[in-house]
């Protein structure tokens, strides 16, 4: 009996001793997302356009970087889908005529910075839009309030974030000219249609891409599922939620990029899965107050590659910042609460728009004017109106000019001061990093 226990007990012991070495594959699924920047302006021609982005975030197997930030992706225009009627009424009403086109675009070749080129088929390309920065721009403070572990990992992790920022930032900085031509073109009733410069596609591979083998030894593995409270990892979500979604939806999300130790070790590797559901939603209302989210994850479950006999996890984590895709920025508050911002300079326009409408009602009501003058005011109201066509339409009469210049300014108070808010909505793929509280198994 004694003989049998003993065994039994040196067996167990065996089982838990980790072998000295694990094999990876460095395979990409098929569904893994590709983050793409457009550099320059490219003006939309037609089906089978050439199409050159590069890759703005890099992709990671397990602890391994597969495809590095700048990698060039070539792919071409596969057809042009007319826009929403919302979008192509709204263009009317502001004097634009233009036939609005949104291109589908696939990618199907991949060249890394060494030169090595792949062939890939991804899927058609969605969510563009410019590029917003985590934060907003603003440095990613660890906090201190309620913290239990304040270590030199946690600095060095902070800065490296805040360095990355200040790179994404730099980069993807809109040319201030191109901003000016395309406001100067979106004027014309009729105008070629461009993707501005900086847009991001979000795109998926079709098939698994493969990068070999990788032998990691278990000292490097031996440290996961340790992540100390305050820990910031990068994860992408794997389902759509937003600010009308019902409280106690499950929201799942994938860590796309590793997380090690100060000295080196792995903490959780690229593949992690975190589940966790809305604990706070509140839906856009009218006059601009946007909807609200928040998020808490509660359990992580690590790659099957890790050899552990229980990989699952009780958490505690919220989101720390969103990479949001559209032009509004989200901003998220210590509790994980998020809200987009709402730019404080909105009503300069509806005021700049009542002050043109005012003048031209005032000069209508003078004789004394001289006409040049009358005809540089006519246009001005015109154009904050209906654009070019308004321009032209307002030399018929002051009567008329009056009349295009108020609705142009009743649409503007209506969109920047009545309309309802920003509504709240993450799509899959999207980047957004989670912050750590403590961690109990």
């Amino acid at each position: 009996m004694r003989v049998s226990r003993l065994f039994r007990v040196l067996s167990c012991c065996i089982s838990a001793i980790p072998a000295s070495s694990q094999i990876v594959p460095l395979v990409l699924p098929a569904g893994t997302p590709l983050q793409v920047k457009i550099e320059k302006r490219i003006r939309i021609k037609g089906v089978g356009q050439q199409i050159t982005g590069r890759v703005v975030r890099a992709v990671f197997v397990f602890d391994k970087e597969v495809i590095p930030a700048g990698s060039e992706v070539v792919g071409h225009v596969t057809r042009l889908n007319p826009v929403s009627k919302q979008r192509r009424f709204k263009a009317i009403l502001n004097g634009d005529f233009t036939p609005l086109r949104n291109p589908e675009i696939q990618f199907a070749v991949l060249k890394l910075p060494d030169g090595k080129t792949m062939p890939i088929q991804t899927g058609i390309a969605s969510q563009w839009g410019a590029i917003a920065p985590f934060g907003n721009g603003k440095r990613i403070e660890a906090r201190k309030k309620n913290s239990l572990i304040d270590t030199a990992f946690g600095r060095v992790r902070m800065e490296v974030l805040n360095a990355r920022q200040a790179i994404l930032t730099e980069i993807n900085s809109q040319p201030k000219w191109d901003r000016l031509q395309e406001e100067a073109y979106s004027r014309l009733p009729y105008h070629p249609q461009f993707l501005p410069a900086n847009t991001r596609l979000s795109t998926q591979l079709k098939e698994p891409l493969a990068f070999g083998m990788e032998t990691l030894a278990a000292r490097n593995i031996d440290q996961s599922a340790a992540p100390a409270p305050d820990t910031v990892v990068t994860a992408r979500l794997l389902s759509t939620v937003s600010s009308n979604s019902d409280i106690g939806l499950k929201v799942s999300a994938i860590v796309s990029e590793p997380v090690y130790s100060a000295d080196r070790h792995l903490i959780l590797p690229e593949g992690t899965r975190l589940t966790g559901t809305v604990v706070q939603a509140q839906p856009a209302r009218w006059f601009r107050r946007s909807g609200k989210l928040r998020l808490r994850f509660q359990e992580m479950e690590l790659p099957e590659v890790i050899p552990m006999k229980n990989r699952r996890l009780s958490v505690e984590a919220t989101v720390a910042s969103v990479d949001a895709i559209r032009k509004v920025r989200i901003k998220t508050d210590e509790e994980g609460v998020m809200k987009p911002i709402e730019p404080r300079t909105r009503f300069i326009a509806p005021a700049v728009q009542m002050f043109i409408g005012v003048n031209m009602l005032d000069e209508t009501n003078k004789n004394a004017q001289s006409q040049s003058a009358n005809r540089v005011l006519r246009t001005i109201a015109g154009a904050s109106g209906l654009g070019m066509v308004g321009s032209i339409a307002a030399q018929f009469s002051s009567e008329a000019a009056t009349g295009i210049g108020f609705y142009g300014a009743a649409w503007s108070v209506f969109n920047h001061v009545v309309a309802r808010g920003h509504t709240i909505v993450l799509a899959p793929d999207t980047p957004f990093q989670i912050r750590f509280g403590a961690v109990h198994e």
